[in-house]
């Protein structure tokens, strides 16, 4: 496997095109660029290169998803998950055809993903 042709970790092709590059600007663990590829055989977007020895720095003690979950909501967080709401239904509109299947490695809790 060469990083000029990174391996499709759902379907194992080698076909696939620059999809994004982006930087940790929640949490700033890394200055290094992430780069995000989208698999031309089954669509999925993977990450090139996933930093495996470095998830201790990258998903710090005090990252979102290790925190306990409250009993109640703010009334912050529910504006936040109202204004999500609204981002991915702009979002999803977008999307042509009436099935969306999501497998999301490392997604936190998955609250987007239900």
């Amino acid at each position: 496997m060469t990083s000029s042709s990174p391996r499709c970790p759902v379907c194992a092709s080698c076909q696939s095109v620059p999809f994004a590059s982006a930087r940790d600007v929640e949490y700033y663990t890394s200055d290094k660029p992430f780069t995000y590829r989208a698999c031309t055989e089954c669509h999925s977007v993977f990450l090139q290169d996933p930093p495996v020895d470095q998830l201790h720095i990258i998903y710090p003690a005090n990252y979102y998803s290790y925190q306990r979950v409250p009993q109640g909501h703010s009334v912050v967080e529910r504006v936040k998950e109202y204004l999500d709401r609204q981002l991915f239904r702009k979002l999803l509109e977008q999307i042509r055809g009436d099935d969306l299947r999501v497998l999301d490695v490392g997604g936190g809790r998955g609250g987007y993903s239900r």
